[in-house]
């Protein structure tokens, strides 16, 4: 086994260790399943170089929503499988494919009113959970065709950043990508002002749509403190991981405790309502 191959195995089964399937909550029927491309920026110093395409996909009923990436739920489910892992690691790309996608997960359930948001960071997996939080638009009146729909502009300031979204009237649900809802209307396409985040709709359904679905394959540290959460998390981002795993494993392998300067994360969340350093 080539070394980079043995430590992509050892991270992605330390990774993996304890997974297993937890929950698989069937909360509501979809009424529209819409696929919206996400561009992030990776580094605000360099916003046209540097930026990362995912495409994650809303499921709205009237009883809840849930938006992740369809693709990265599904490897997440196959990992519980060693078998899947061992032919994973047998094709570097695929590998490589899998662990570029986003294992964030967003799940609105309006009967306890409660959103829950599942994320990965600093090689272990978290969970906090808040009341829902619908934004409070300024609707405009600029026009914009999106996927046949024409859709309104609103704006609304919300934690931390000014956001810029279309939405269509002709779907009349409340809904949209991320934490942006409480439009008349689909939220078809949004950006912060810097365009550091942007949402568009490249697809919709609303025949066949499938169901709201809660799911969970790990055990998770829980956040009781959402901004407490977003701001251990920021002090993540340039993290040595080779010496984090060398620290809980005891593995013997190489660190670089020195990032250099162009591997440094410069860039920040889509909430920037927590305490900066």
């Amino acid at each position: 086994m080539k070394p980079y191959i043995a430590f992509l195995f050892i991270l992605f089964s330390f990774l993996s260790a304890t997974a297993k399937i937890r929950e698989v909550v069937v909360i509501d029927s979809a009424q529209i399943k819409v696929v919206y491309k996400r561009t992030t920026v990776t580094d605000t110093l360099h916003p046209k170089e540097k930026f990362k395409i995912d495409n994650l996909t809303l499921f709205a009923g009237k009883k809840g929503t849930a938006f992740y990436c369809v693709e990265a739920r599904i490897h997440e489910e196959a990992m519980q499988n060693g078998e899947y892992l061992l032919k994973l690691l047998e094709k570097p790309d695929n590998f490589n494919i899998q662990a570029a996608l986003t294992n964030d997960a967003l799940f609105r359930n309006y009967e306890d009113n409660k959103s829950i948001e599942n994320l990965r960071y600093d090689l272990a997996e978290w969970q906090y959970q808040e009341e829902i939080e619908k934004p409070q638009w300024t609707v405009g009146d600029s026009v914009q065709n999106i996927l046949g729909y024409d859709c309104i502009m609103a704006k609304t300031d919300f934690r931390g950043r000014r956001w810029i979204a279309f939405f269509a009237p002709e779907i009349p649900l409340t809904e949209g990508p991320w934490k942006l809802c409480g439009l008349p209307g689909m939220i078809l396409k949004a950006h912060d002002e810097k365009k550091h985040y942007t949402y568009e709709a490249i697809g919709l359904e609303t025949q066949n749509a499938g169901n709201v679905e809660y799911f969970n394959y790990s055990d998770r540290y829980y956040v009781k403190n959402r901004k407490k959460g977003l701001q251990y998390r920021s002090k993540t981002l340039n993290l040595d991981i080779a010496a984090k795993i060398r620290a809980k494993t005891g593995l013997d392998l190489p660190s670089n405790p020195n990032l250099l300067e162009e591997e440094k994360k410069n860039y920040d969340f889509e909430e920037m309502d927590y305490p900066h350093e």
